[in-house]
């Protein structure tokens, strides 16, 4: 049965019964002369104009919840949906680049947008990969992906069209984001790739950073043979076990990265030591990556996939030695295999 006659039917029915009432019920009322009949025939039409309004009745409420049954489903497979997308776009960001094996994971993002989302929100997918997939593959395996300031804007756009979508805009939000929210998130978002991206070495050798630590706070000189004996110690491990790195000396710490040829992502830091803690009762070693979620006894997790150790003495440091040296190589593995 059409959907749209099925919807009109009770209604028609209704208005048949009411208009027939409404026409024959004197005729009718008048051809019984018994009191009896006449209340007998009067219940009989009243209620079944009551049963037909009821049935009614009881039609629509069903309609509503399954429509809001159904409207609920499909806001939480959007919400997944959208979700998925920028997670992807944040992996690929990260790792810096797109294997091929991903590129199916594009085109049924897709596909899945065209079954649940409306036609703006597929452009705003449809332009940002087009934003991505300007040049072609580099090489037979991936394609480097640099999020430049144009794709940033094209995934701002899309994550408003995401928002509009899911009804947390209006048409008037969408204006206001559009003309002074975007742009604002667009400077936010390129001082932080700035800050991300520029060298912060101040210092270019061990000589000069522990020179000026004697210009700075005199608890810093006091927990520089703690630098010393790690500082050392990170670089015997690495040497002896033929890997490449690069130090950067910042003011009060100094990190240990991958050559940028060597990294299989962006992140090329795999461990760092900082004179002081916030509370400035000792020194730490932090940056260092867990390998089967697992960490030394005297280390302790800050971050999900992250630990550090916490220094108070050369004692520590000895104790934790071959600790440190095995963590060190399993952060560097961790970032170039």
């Amino acid at each position: 049965m059409n959907i749209k006659y099925k919807k009109t039917l009770p209604v028609l029915m209704i208005l048949i019964i009411g208009v027939s009432a409404f026409l024959g019920f004197h005729p009718m009322f008048s051809f019984f002369k018994d009191p009896a009949a006449q209340a007998f025939s009067s219940a009989i039409f009243g209620t079944l104009f009551t049963v037909l309004l009821m049935l009614f009745l009881l039609n629509k409420q069903t309609e509503v919840e399954e429509n809001k049954q159904r409207s609920q489903v499909v806001f939480n497979e959007k919400v997944q949906l959208f979700k998925s997308i920028i997670d992807l776009l944040e992996k690929c960001s990260m790792d810096g680049k797109i294997s091929k094996d991903e590129l199916p994971i594009f085109e049924f993002i897709m596909i899945r947008l065209t079954m649940i989302a409306s036609n703006d929100t597929i452009i705003a997918f449809k332009e940002l990969n087009e934003k991505i997939f300007k040049h072609p593959m580099e090489d037979d395996d991936e394609k480097s992906l640099l999020i430049d300031v144009e794709i940033k804007n094209n995934i701002l756009a899309f994550a408003n069209r995401c928002r509009l979508e899911l009804e947390l805009g209006s048409v008037e939000d969408n204006i206001t984001f559009n003309e002074k929210i975007q742009p604002q998130i667009g400077d936010v978002l390129n001082k932080i790739e700035k800050a991300r991206t520029t060298d912060r070495s101040i210092y270019k050798e061990w000589n000069q950073f522990e020179e000026e630590q004697k210009n700075a706070d005199p608890l810093k000189m006091k927990y520089m043979p703690f630098a010393k004996s790690v500082h050392d110690l990170i670089i015997q491990t690495l040497k002896e076990a033929n890997l490449k790195y690069e130090i950067n000396y910042g003011a009060g710490t100094f990190s240990f990265n991958v050559p940028k040829e060597l990294a299989k992502s962006r992140s090329r830091r795999f461990a760092r030591f900082g004179l002081l803690k916030r509370d400035k009762t000792g020194s730490y070693l932090d940056g260092l990556y867990k390998v089967n979620s697992e960490i030394p006894t005297a280390a302790y997790s800050y971050e999900e996939d992250k630990y550090q150790f916490n220094i108070y003495s050369l004692d520590d440091i000895e104790k934790n030695k071959n600790s440190i040296r095995k963590g060190v190589v399993q952060s560097y593995k961790y970032l170039t295999e």
